[in-house]
């Protein structure tokens, strides 16, 4: 009896390894280990000198970008102290999936209000400019087939229309 169920049962651990590795990577990511936040940074500012922005509109981009950053960082906080708890659940010696299930539907959920607020603040962004601005806004951060940002942040395609 059990053999017919072997497979499925290890096919299931293996996408669960599989799985939280991902959101390991993700989180080691934006932590800053790898230099994305200050790459982050840095292409704030090349977007909002090329944008030739007014004082006004300077002084906005970067009000939404410290309330962004703020509300991201919590999360983000959140999202590791997750990972350390998935860390525990899979080193018991009977891991429970549902424990283990429901943590990574938290994470997901975590990872979800991120993408969100970056949407939110993008379109902030984009409503304080001028046409001309606009069309440089939209350049400087194209989207590519698979819907990623050139920095790997996530934007929905038909929000660049």
């Amino acid at each position: 009896m059990f053999k017919n169920h072997r497979i499925p049962i290890i096919y299931f651990f293996a996408c669960l390894a599989c799985l939280f590795y991902t959101i390991q990577s993700y989180a080691h990511r934006d932590s800053g280990h790898s230099g994305h936040m200050m790459q982050e940074h840095r292409s704030h500012h090349d977007c909002a000198n090329e944008l030739n922005l007014s004082k006004e509109q300077r002084e906005k981009f970067n009000s939404i970008r410290d309330k962004t950053r703020h509300q991201t960082h919590s999360l983000k906080n959140r999202i590791s102290d997750l990972s350390a708890m998935l860390d525990k659940l899979y080193a018991e010696e009977r891991p429970d999936v549902e424990k283990i299930s429901n943590v990574h539907n938290d994470i997901h959920a975590l990872e979800r209000k991120i993408i969100e607020i970056r949407i939110k603040s993008r379109n902030q962004k984009y409503d304080l400019l001028n046409t001309e601005q606009r069309v440089q806004f939209k350049r400087a951060h194209k989207v590519n087939d698979c819907g990623y940002h050139h920095r790997g942040h996530i934007n929905m395609p038909h929000m660049m229309k």
